[in-house]
C-alpha cells in the first residue's frame, strides 16, 4: 500500500511539473533531441511523458547494464 501510495503521488508531481516557456523548442524547428529518465516503476511514469507537450516518442524500458536486449526475467 505505502509503495502504490508513493507511486501515485511521484505520478501526480510529475504530470503537474510546468515545462518552463523558455526551455521549449519552436514548433516549426526540425531538431530533436532525447532525454532519459529513471523510474523505479517505468511503466508508471511513461503516461506523464506521453502527455507532455512537444514529446514525439515515449519507450519504457531497461538501460545500461550488459545484457543486449534485457527482460523483467533478466535483471529482477
Amino acid at each position: 500500500m505505502k509503495r502504490t501510495l508513493i507511486l501515485l503521488v511521484s505520478y501526480a508531481l510529475i504530470a503537474a511539473c510546468p515545462i518552463a516557456s523558455g526551455q521549449r523548442q519552436n514548433s516549426s524547428s526540425a531538431e530533436t533531441k532525447t532525454a532519459i529518465f529513471a523510474g523505479g516503476c517505468f511503466w508508471c511514469i511513461q503516461p506523464a511523458f506521453d502527455k507532455a507537450k512537444g514529446v514525439i516518442k515515449t519507450a519504457a524500458g531497461y538501460c545500461g547494464g550488459t545484457e543486449p536486449n534485457p527482460t523483467y526475467e533478466i535483471v529482477s
